[in-house]
């Protein structure tokens, strides 16, 4: 039995929830049973055929290939409700597809007037050929009419928020999940009712370190709190009736977290700054994509792994100065010389286990963190004119972005503007991380109460436990932790497979754990270079901690309070043999 394709494609929502489905459907249903024809569809919904994306993107393109490949016979019958519903290209380019679609054997019925176009009819009839194009050069017009409409009502739009009012730009562009925009075109977007509350959670778990993955189970582990967004047409053909990781991914990315909405208007981009309600500034957005783009775990079957220090750029060979990363090993986590690995340079292939690593670098941010903070809160420069003068760089910055977009937009993109535009954003990005961390510090010069709860709150993820799970996530907080305090790692491997790991600080002071060979007896020695200053500070913090009383005057003193403090944390003890590695 013959069958008859019902193409059907409608390209708005409004369409989707009206009559448009319903009406091509039966159409294509009545012609069929009257024709003796076997019943089948093919959907395109919510895709626009002015540009050709139902040819290069939608259904209507794989229909096409199906019947060139033969999985759909060629004498079959394509149903549509008009022309237009084809392709609303030019005119050109509309006939070319139907005498394709002839060519290739198909019949192509019309329901709003019965016409049938066969590539026999067409060279015998060409009257049917000059009414197919008086029809595609109506659609083509009628569709050139709706865009310049849309255009002009959203350049309007665009001019009256420019103007501080409040405005909802509709039907240019989707509006991300966590907004509600269902108000008029003059009001402004607000806070989604149900989602707001997801969205701000899952900021809070982004600017702590975690991944898209580890998000979406979060929110998918509490959906009574957090429900997810609609799904959309895909989802529901998956069945997914949850957070998918795209939701989070493409949030991750979106500037419409900081209130930015972007739209491009006949090839001009607009920028609106403040048009959507904002969850992040513009530093902690730049943060966010510094952590996202920083965190390159491993693939694979260790997908689920988190390395305290892969991907962060900090841990580095000793002998070639290349990148260390993280790999899995009978399940065991341990850390490679890349260059070595994949042979770009002199470097052997060496690797270390990663527990042994993982393990010194904890016990180096006991100190480093504490270090790293008490640091910070005893500067007695005022950070604000430092603060005050990135920001009237980063405006400058900004309006030289602004004149370079305009200047493109205007003659075109000549290289030379591009290549400006590209250092420009470089310099935007690193003045809002400057910007962000200078911030950061100086809402850390509170109370001393305040600092003690912060650091003790950072020391109390450091377990045995933690260590000892590849898995767990409050890794990926300790990865921040080993982001803000720990610029350099370096391991080396020496002559007698010894292993020396020196942890830098921000502050040139170091922490050196090496390797000793004493006759057969294997042990280590641990070398430190603090700052004198701090020594009574952090055992003061330590004390706290461990609520007795740790007196630090010198550096005797507070290695006894550095180790009293990692002994109650319960980091395991590194054994001598562990620095001396087989590989």
């Amino acid at each position: 039995m013959k069958k008859l394709y019902s193409y059907i494609r409608w390209s708005s929502q409004k369409q989707t929830v009206g009559t448009s489905l319903a009406r091509q459907t039966e159409a294509a249903r009545n012609y069929a049973t009257e024709n003796g024809l076997e019943y089948a569809e093919i959907r395109d919904a919510g895709i626009s055929a002015f540009k050709g994306k139902n040819i290069t993107h939608g259904a209507l393109g794989s229909f096409i290939q199906a019947v060139k490949d033969g999985v759909i016979e060629k004498d079959s019958t394509i149903f549509i409700e008009n022309l237009d519903r084809l392709t609303r290209s030019g005119v050109g380019t509309a006939q070319k597809l139907l005498l394709d679609l002839l060519d290739l054997g198909l019949t192509v019925v019309t329901g709003m007037d019965q016409r049938v176009y066969t590539m026999e009819s067409a060279n015998e009839n060409p009257t049917d050929m000059l009414i197919s194009l008086l029809m595609f050069s109506r659609a083509n017009e009628e569709s050139k009419t709706k865009q310049n409409r849309t255009n002009n009502t959203a350049r309007a739009l665009v001019a009256r928020f420019k103007q501080g009012q409040p405005t909802n730009i509709k039907n240019m562009s989707n509006d991300p999940w966590w907004f509600d925009s269902s108000g008029s075109k003059y009001e402004a977007v607000k806070p989604h009712p149900v989602h707001w509350v997801a969205a701000q959670k899952a900021v809070e778990l982004f600017l702590m370190g975690w991944g898209c993955f580890r998000v979406t189970a979060y929110l998918n582990s509490h959906l009574d709190l957090y429900p997810a967004p609609k799904p959309t047409k895909r989802q529901i053909d998956q069945g997914v009736k949850k957070w998918a990781v795209p939701n989070l991914v493409t949030m991750r990315k979106n500037p419409a977290l900081m209130g930015v909405k972007k739209l491009t208007i006949e090839g001009y981009e607009h920028k609106l700054d403040g048009y959507y309600p904002a969850l992040v500034t513009p530093e902690q957005f730049a943060r966010i994509q510094d952590i996202r783009t920083g965190n390159k775990f491993v693939q694979g079957e260790q997908k689920k792994m988190i390395s305290l220090l892969s991907g962060l750029g900090v841990l580095k060979c000793g002998l070639c100065g290349g990148p260390m990363i993280a790999y899995s090993r009978e399940g065991r986590l341990r850390y490679v010389c890349s260059n070595g690995k994949i042979q770009k340079s002199s470097c052997k292939v060496w690797s270390v286990n990663g527990s042994i690593v993982e393990n010194l670098t904890a016990r180096a941010l006991v100190y480093g963190y504490t270090h790293c903070i008490l640091l910070g809160n005893t500067k007695t420069e005022d950070l604000t004119p430092l603060i005050e003068s990135k920001e009237t760089e980063l405006g400058l910055v900004k309006k030289q972005l602004t004149n370079q977009a305009q200047a493109i937009s205007t003659i075109g993109p000549i290289q030379e503007l591009i290549e400006q535009v590209a250092v420009l954003s470089q310099r935007e990005q690193s003045l809002l991380l400057e910007l962000d961390s200078l911030k950061q510090k100086l809402a850390l010069q509170g109370s001393e109460n305040e600092l003690d709860e912060l650091i003790i709150k950072t020391l109390s993820l450091f377990s045995d436990e933690l260590l000892g799970d590849v898995t767990h996530t409050d890794r990926m907080q300790i990865r921040e932790v080993v982001r803000k305090c720990l610029p350099e790692i370096t391991i080396s491997k020496l002559k007698d497979k010894a292993l020396r790991i020196d942890f830098r600080f921000h502050d040139y002071s170091h922490m050196t754990f090496q390797g000793v060979m004493q006759g057969k007896e294997k042990s280590y020695t641990l070398t430190r270079t603090p700052h004198d200053q701090l020594y009574t500070k952090i055992a003061a913090v330590f004390s706290d901690v461990l609520e007795t009383s740790l007196d630090a005057t010198d550096i005797d003193g507070y290695m006894a309070a550095s180790d009293r403090m990692v002994a109650a944390l319960g980091l395991p003890e590194p054994l001598g043999r562990d620095f001396f590695s087989k590989r």
